[in-house]
């Protein structure tokens, strides 16, 4: 019982110190008009070492690259996207307008 406990709030401590470590980026911006338009960003960035250790290469940005399946898909949903590096982060921003704010709940699939 005593190092299930130990083993819980190592745990817990080693979670809080990646959270507030700042290895991770992240902003999003939606903007609706009053033409019922919108337009919608999002960034999402990781420490270089970070990606580095998780992809194994410097090519591969969070799993987000231009050859990724992931990059191709949102795309084809309607994404432009960019590569970012910033300040050792790497990372994308997807953007997006929308001419309707009701084809975002028509997308999702919710009428």
């Amino acid at each position: 019982m005593k190092q299930t406990r130990k083993f819980c709030v190592l745990a817990l401590a080693l979670c809080a110190a990646i959270l507030f470590s700042g290895c991770i980026k992240s902003d999003m911006h939606m903007s609706v008009n009053k033409n019922r338009s919108m337009d919608f960003s999002a960034t999402y960035l990781v420490a270089d070492y970070l990606a580095n250790m998780s992809t194994g290469d410097d090519t591969t940005q969070n799993g987000v690259d231009e050859n990724s399946e992931n990059w191709k898909n949102l795309t084809e949903r309607g994404y432009t996207l960019e590569k970012i590096e910033e300040e050792g982060y790497v990372g994308f921003k997807a953007s997006r307008h929308y001419d309707s704010i009701d084809d975002v709940s028509k997308e999702g699939g919710v009428g």
